[in-house]
């Protein structure tokens, strides 16, 4: 029995040719039906929807426990940074993550510290870090043109307005933009002078940081973006963690360095060391917490020395023992506790 194809159907060369039809598909339908079977099972399979990052909440930081974080490294590391001695010392805050993540920041309302980073070809991504140093993704951020230039934000803060404020490095990209941490949805806010910048630091109202290419320490107004030179560091490299406390603005500088900023003329003044990154892939970066803290002097000081400002609350707490040099009389000490 032979058949021959004509067109779109069969044409029968022998007898009963609808018989041996109905026998050859009740052949393959039984050969065919495991086949089918696991088919249709990948196909459900596949038709579910994952979760968008299935991760567990890392836990949070204790309570106003003041504290002052550093990042840096490719792949990123977070560190503590303990200033009981002189010079500080950074002792690792759990596995290093497997990425590289930056413009880190500590938001007080729900105690973590926030970060970025961009897969390649992707868009920027929001990171939850928990206080045993694991990374949770949360989602890409999205708005205000955020994705449009290439790489990643490298200069954040967590204002006392509660949005986190981000910015490029380069000046080419004159803004800086605010991201609503609930909802991950940018802003963009033009500046009105171009600036480089690798970290932020907010005190009393305002962004400050540091364009290395000209050195000048700047403020940023930001809700409307209004530039404010401030002057000169004096200090011939990058700041890539910046900080505040009630007086004043910090940074690390990333050739090694903690320093001090004189907020009317920018001059920067060294009060203890720090790691150097100019090895490192990656900027140092800051983050800070417990705004219900107070610092006073410790009695370990000389009559040489002009006492440090009395209790004053802070904006984002961080505490720090003054290195000796050969300008500065030795040794006063900033604690902090509870208030």
């Amino acid at each position: 029995m032979g058949y021959v194809a004509e067109g779109p159907t069969l044409r029968g060369a022998g007898p009963d040719p609808d018989n041996a039809l109905s026998r050859i598909a009740t052949r393959c339908a039984a050969f065919l039906a495991p086949f089918l079977t696991v088919a249709i099972v990948l196909v459900q399979l596949l038709a579910v929807p994952a979760p968008a990052f299935a991760q567990s909440t890392p836990p949070p930081f204790p309570g106003c426990t003041p504290g002052v974080f550093l990042a840096q490294n490719n792949p990123t590391q977070l560190f503590q940074v303990d200033t009981s001695t002189n010079p500080f010392t950074y002792p690792n805050i759990g596995p290093a993550h497997s990425r590289t993540y930056n413009t880190i920041a500590f938001n007080p309302a729900d105690n973590y510290i926030y970060g970025v980073d961009r897969p390649s070809g992707s868009n920027i991504r929001l990171l939850r870090i928990g206080s045993n140093g694991v990374v949770q993704v949360l989602g890409t951020i999205l708005g205000g043109n955020i994705n449009v230039p290439s790489g990643y934000p490298v200069s954040g803060e967590i204002g006392a307005d509660g949005f986190y404020y981000l910015k490029y490095q380069l000046a080419s990209d004159q803004a800086i933009y605010r991201v609503n941490l609930a909802t991950r949805l940018a802003a963009r806010i033009n500046l009105s002078l171009p600036r480089t910048s690798l970290d932020l630091a907010w005190y009393n109202g305002r962004l400050y940081s540091h364009d290395a290419n000209i050195d000048v320490f700047y403020s940023i107004d930001p809700s409307t973006g209004q530039v404010q030179d401030i002057g000169p560091t004096g200090i011939s490299a990058q700041f890539g963690g910046m900080v505040s406390a009630s007086n004043g603005v910090f940074g690390i500088n990333n050739g090694g360095g903690f320093y001090q900023f004189n907020l009317q003329t920018g001059a920067a003044t060294l009060i203890s060391s720090s790691p150097s990154t100019a090895i490192m892939t990656a900027p140092n970066v800051i983050a800070r917490r417990c705004n219900s803290a107070r610092i006073w002097p410790s009695p370990r000081r000389t009559a040489r020395i002009s006492t440090p400002p009395g209790p004053a609350r802070l904006t984002k707490s961080w505490s720090a023992i003054a290195a000796p040099s050969a300008s500065r009389a030795p040794w006063w000490t900033i604690r902090f506790r509870p208030g």
